[in-house]
């Protein structure tokens, strides 16, 4: 039987329960209360909804621990803040989505430059905390003994290869999947391209018995004649408006937020139709401020017919403050987090992911 969350009762999809309960796991009392965590390059204050909660949630831990090149909103109360290794800084092997192009190819990506400092890769923290803590690694019985056997070799000879590292199992991958040799791999840093285009595959997994292709599970089915029967929504007029978001093809929810350079602003803006700026006595540029049944923010208007009336746009992965915890110089911040608007309830019956469209809002000047 699979393990189901303590809140909300939820199935794991992909091995994660949904964000939607994080602050909930946190702040309720009893057995398996989240009381410790580790947040490896997330932010999920500005990527979840109700960032305000879930802030306040990770000020309640025993021990907050942040890996990622920048202190930001997610890490304020962090009791650790660990420097992950930039993708230069380390190897790395492509192949798992490489095996899907029009010829497969497999990559070992050198590294460019040495770890800095103190600095570690995330493979050997993680790997240094499974042994420090007695849990399998990689949830293998037996893992840290051969690791730990491993290192003594390793000591013994002189030779620090020997060591278990991640290298075993990419060349364990190598030899599984594909039919290269890990050493023709080793020495051919531009990559290795194997195989020939092949058609007719995708047609061959889509065949099935009664000859039709199972796209409509039925907890999916079930879940949208319930919505269909119900009766949409009725609009408040508190909150008229419904808000929807957009994306930046130079992010990843909040990443690279810090990192890409822009010639203009954008997570600052909210769009609006001019016909409903118009009737609300609202201009281009003004300062105006969203409010929600859960939170408000401020935000700069921008008129744009391609938004429809009734709703308003602002975009997703902005706000997020960027600290200096070496001299305690000002937080950087950049745009608005739209999410402290979106309520971490009402969630999707299924996933339990947040609704983080159509929330209504109010909109007057600021």
């Amino acid at each position: 039987m699979k393990r189901r969350s303590r809140i909300g009762n939820h199935q794991q999809i992909a091995g994660a329960y949904p964000m939607t309960i994080m602050a909930d796991e946190i702040l309720s009392p009893g057995q398996d209360q989240i009381r410790a965590m580790i947040v490896n390059s997330g932010n999920p204050v500005i990527s979840g909804p109700d960032g305000a909660r879930l802030d306040q949630a990770f000020e309640q831990l025993d021990l907050l621990v942040a890996i990622d090149f920048f202190q930001r909103e997610s890490h304020r109360h962090a009791h650790w803040l660990i420097p992950g290794s930039h993708f230069l800084e380390r190897e790395e092997l492509y192949a798992l989505f490489s095996g899907f192009m029009d010829r497969p190819f497999t990559q070992l990506g050198q590294k460019v430059v040495e770890l800095p400092g103190e600095v570690r890769s995330e493979w050997d923290f993680f790997l240094d905390l499974a042994l420090k803590m007695d849990v399998p690694f990689l949830g293998i019985p037996g893992m840290n003994g051969i690791v730990r056997a491993s290192r003594w070799v390793a000591r013994r000879t002189g030779n620090p290869h020997h060591a278990f590292n991640v290298r075993w199992i990419w060349a364990f991958l190598i030899k599984a999947f594909t039919p290269l040799k890990w050493k023709d791999l080793v020495s051919s840093p531009q990559g290795i391209s194997y195989g020939e285009r092949r058609y007719g595959d995708f047609r061959a997994a889509l065949q099935t018995p009664d000859k039709r292709i199972h796209a409509a599970p039925p907890a999916f089915v079930d879940a949208l004649r319930q919505r269909l029967a119900e009766a949409p929504p009725a609009l408040d007029p508190e909150f008229p408006f419904r808000i929807v978001n957009q994306r930046r093809v130079s992010m990843m929810n909040s990443w690279l937020v810090e990192s890409v350079k822009r010639k203009q602003a954008h997570g600052e803006y909210v769009e609006i139709h001019p016909d409903d700026a118009r009737a609300l006595n609202l201009v281009d540029e003004q300062a105006v401020r969203l409010s929600s049944r859960t939170g408000s923010v401020v935000a700069k208007l921008r008129l744009s017919a391609e938004v429809s009336r009734g709703v308003v746009c602002l975009e997703h992965g902005w706000g997020s403050r960027v600290f200096d915890p070496m001299n305690n110089g000002e937080a950087l911040v950049q745009g608005v987090n739209r999410n402290l608007l979106i309520a971490s309830d009402g969630a999707d019956e299924l996933s339990g992911m947040p609704n983080l469209n159509g929330t209504a809002v109010a909109l007057r000047a600021a």
